[in-house]
Order: C-alpha cells, then sequence, then structure tokens
C-alpha cells in the first residue's frame, strides 16, 4: 500500500538548484579527489566533508575526525545518491578516506540498476582561488 503524500513544493527557484548542481559536479570534476572518485562515462556530482569530533567536555578529540563523501549520479538526470561515512578512521583523517569506498558503491548502483553512461561530459567552471 503507498502511502497518500502531499504535492510536492519547490522551496528552491529552478536555476538555483541548477547552478548548485553544476558547482557540486565540479566538485566532482575537478576537486582534489577528481582523478580517484570518476567513473569513466558518468556525471557525478557531490561533496566532502571533515568535521571534528567533540571529547564531551567542551573541546575536540585530538586527531580523530568524521569523514563524508556524498554523490548523485548522472548528474545531469539525479537517479541515485550515494553516501559514505567513516566515524574516527584511522589511516587517512580526511575526506579522501571514503574516496574507494565511495567509487565503489557508485559504480555498483550504476551497474545494478543499468544505468546509462553520460551523453555529455560536464560543463566545467573557471577555476577560481
Amino acid at each position: 500500500m503507498t502511502p497518500d503524500l502531499p504535492e510536492p513544493v519547490r522551496v528552491i527557484k529552478e536555476s538555483t538548484a541548477d547552478e548548485v548542481s553544476l558547482m557540486l559536479e565540479n566538485v566532482f570534476a575537478q576537486g582534489t579527489l577528481a582523478d580517484d572518485i570518476r567513473i569513466d562515462g558518468y556525471r557525478m556530482a557531490g561533496k566532502t566533508g571533515t568535521a571534528q569530533i567533540s571529547d564531551g567536555k567542551g573541546g575536540y578529540k585530538k586527531n580523530l575526525y568524521f569523514t563524508s563523501l556524498v554523490g548523485y549520479a548522472p548528474a545531469e538526470d539525479p537517479q541515485y545518491v550515494v553516501l559514505t561515512v567513516f566515524d574516527e578512521p584511522k589511516k587517512q583523517r580526511m575526506s579522501s578516506a571514503n574516496r574507494s569506498v565511495f567509487k565503489k558503491a557508485m559504480t555498483q548502483v550504476l551497474k545494478h540498476y543499468r544505468i546509462m553512461p553520460s551523453e555529455s561530459e560536464t560543463p566545467l567552471l573557471p577555476l577560481t582561488q
């Protein structure tokens, strides 16, 4: 039985959503992890994250972090989201720790659901410093 759901309500302008999506796509296309997370033929978009962990006493645990990498594909027509998180990774303490797990999971999703490769490449934004 399908639940009764309200009609969707747009909360941001379509043009704003398109701009943010292009920015997130460029994170994956031009960011520091681009070569490690690229899946040939697919446009993807997403964001990394690294956060300090509270020590419960008003400070943070030394050299321990919570890392994440979330992305969606295909970027031009989002169908699937993959989120990877590590709580206190030991070897790599930045979001780069998530790259291989993310790539494996997203590759499996795209293959399992037989998602066709993208027909175009990521429109690259100019890099700023």
